[in-house]
């Protein structure tokens, strides 16, 4: 019997994937500030979790997060924080 699993958690997974990689992606840009595909890669994934979150949210689960906003043209180490 496979188990089957509710679409919070589905969801919850979703953004634990994107923060996880929008980690590994802020240590990169944090010694290349000039990658774009990088940088791309990590507003990608911004608005993803942004997008996950939002279900979430209708999914009456609360949520707060740490990565809230896409980068802008360059990295900046000081925003990420």
């Amino acid at each position: 019997m496979k188990p089957t699993h509710s679409k919070p958690l589905m969801l919850l997974k979703d953004m634990q994937n994107a923060d996880c990689s929008m980690l590994q992606l802020t240590l990169h840009l944090g010694v290349h500030p000039e990658d774009r595909a990088a940088l791309n890669q990590y507003n990608e994934l911004v608005h993803a979790r942004q997008n996950a979150r939002s279900k979430a949210d209708s999914a009456t689960l609360s949520l707060r997060s740490y990565h809230t906003s896409p980068a802008c043209k360059q990295w900046d180490w000081h925003q990420a924080n």
